[in-house]
C-alpha cells in the first residue's frame, strides 16, 4: 500500500502524482479522482477516503492552476487540437490560460512541442489576452464573419467596427493607413487567425447580459470596451494613428457627444487630489458625476452639460468599476448610453446628477455601489 497524501506542502501538486498514473489531462485526473480511478490497469487500485479525496481535489484544483509549463503538459497529452477542446479537457476557463498579457494558444502549442520554429511575436498574438471582455453581438458576429473569409476585409478608416478591431487587436502604433497590411499578417497565419476565431466563438456562446444600440453610435448599451475600442469608434483619428484619450472627458465634435470616462473606485496613488471626483451610482438610473474642477455653472462647458446645447448633442457615459481587473489587466468601460441631465450643486466642480435611459443591470449596480462605498 502506497500513501498518497501525507503531510504534503501546500506547494505540492498532486495533479502531477496522479497524472503519471493515469496518462490524462488536468480534467480527467480530476473526474478520476471523483470517480474511483475507474480506468486504472488490471490488478491496480487507488482508494482515497472522504477526507483525502476532498483535500486532493482542493490541491489539483488550486494547482492546476495556470502555470506555462502545466499547461504545455495538458497540450502535449491531448495532442493538435482547437482551442475549446483543450480549455474543455483542461478544465479552464479562457481566463486560465489568459492569465497574463503575451500569452496565446498559439504560444502554447510551440512550448508543448506541436510547432517548431519562434512563437509568434506579432502585436495580433500578444493582444489575445485583451479581447476577453468582448461582450456584444454586434462586434462578435461581425469580427467573426470577417476571420470566416479566407481574405481580410477591405481596409476602411471610416468603418467603426473595422477600426476597434484594428485598434483591439494591438495595431495602435501603426498607422491606419497601414490597416490592410496588419490585417495581412493576422489572415496569413492560419493558426492565429483560428485562434482568434475560436476565442471569438467561445466569448459568443457564454452568458451575457443584453445590449441595446442607439442610433449613430456604434456602440451597445451595456457592453464593454476598452478605451481604445472606444476611441476607435468614434472614429478618432489624428495625423494618421489612432488617437489615444487622456482624462475623463472628452469632447467629441465628430461624434456629436460629450464622453466621459468614469472610473468609481478611485486609488489615489493614480489621481491628484484635484481629480479625485466623487462618481458614484445613486440607483440604477441615476448617477452622480462631477466634472473637472474648473467647469464654471454658467461657461460654455456647463451649459452644455445643463442641456444647452445643439441640437441633436449628446452625452455619454462610460463606466468601469476600478483601474485593473483581477488579472492586473486595465479593466474595460461598460457602456451606460446616453445620459440627460436632472440637476446640479455648487461648481468648479459641479456635481451632476445624470438620467440613464436604460436602467444599469442589477449586478453592475451593486459591484459599483461597493465600489464606491
Amino acid at each position: 500500500m502506497l500513501d498518497f497524501i501525507g503531510t504534503a506542502n501546500r506547494r505540492f501538486r498532486f495533479v502531477d502524482r496522479f497524472r503519471a498514473l493515469t496518462r490524462g489531462t488536468r480534467a480527467a485526473v480530476e473526474r478520476d479522482i471523483e470517480e474511483g480511478f475507474p480506468h486504472l490497469p488490471a490488478g491496480c487500485d487507488i482508494t482515497l477516503d472522504r477526507e483525502s479525496r476532498a483535500a486532493v481535489l482542493a490541491n489539483v484544483r488550486q494547482s492546476l492552476a495556470s502555470t506555462w509549463n502545466g499547461l504545455a503538459t495538458d497540450l502535449a497529452a491531448l495532442g493538435n487540437v482547437r482551442l475549446p477542446v483543450f480549455l474543455k479537457e483542461a478544465a479552464l476557463e479562457p481566463e486560465d490560460l489568459y492569465a497574463r498579457a503575451g500569452r496565446s494558444f498559439l504560444a502554447l502549442k510551440h512550448a508543448a512541442g506541436l510547432r517548431t520554429g519562434d512563437a509568434p511575436e506579432g502585436d495580433a498574438a500578444r493582444a489575445l489576452a485583451r479581447l476577453l471582455h468582448v461582450d456584444d453581438d454586434a462586434r462578435l458576429d461581425t469580427w467573426r464573419a470577417w476571420l470566416r473569409d479566407p481574405t481580410p476585409p477591405a481596409a476602411d478608416a471610416t468603418n467603426p467596427l473595422l477600426l476597434m478591431l484594428f485598434a483591439v487587436l494591438g495595431f495602435l502604433r501603426r498607422p491606419v493607413s497601414e490597416m490592410h497590411e496588419a490585417f495581412g499578417e493576422v489572415w496569413s497565419n492560419p493558426d492565429l487567425r483560428e485562434e482568434l476565431s475560436d476565442l471569438l466563438d467561445m466569448l459568443a456562446d457564454r452568458a451575457r447580459r443584453p445590449t441595446w444600440a442607439i442610433e449613430r453610435s456604434p456602440f451597445r448599451v451595456h457592453a464593454t470596451y476598452s478605451r481604445d475600442e472606444i476611441s476607435a469608434g468614434l472614429l478618432q483619428v489624428r495625423r494618421g494613428k489612432l488617437l489615444r484619450t487622456q482624462g475623463g472627458v472628452f469632447k467629441c465634435e465628430d461624434a456629436f457627444a460629450d464622453v466621459f470616462y468614469v472610473e468609481v473606485d478611485k486609488d489615489p496613488s493614480h489621481y491628484t487630489p484635484t481629480t479625485l471626483y466623487n462618481d458614484y451610482p445613486i440607483s440604477p438610473t441615476r448617477f452622480h458625476w462631477e466634472s473637472q474642477s474648473a467647469t464654471r455653472a454658467d461657461g460654455e462647458t456647463g451649459k452644455r452639460y445643463q442641456g444647452n446645447a445643439p441640437p441633436g448633442w449628446r452625452t455619454f457615459l462610460f463606466v468601469r468599476k476600478a483601474k485593473n481587473d483581477a488579472r492586473g489587466f486595465t479593466m474595460p468601460y461598460t457602456f451606460l448610453g446616453s445620459v440627460s441631465y436632472v440637476s446640479h450643486e455648487a461648481e468648479r466642480p459641479m456635481k451632476i446628477i445624470w438620467e440613464l435611459a436604460r436602467a444599469m443591470p442589477p449586478e453592475l449596480f451593486a459591484d459599483l455601489k461597493i465600489a464606491a462605498g
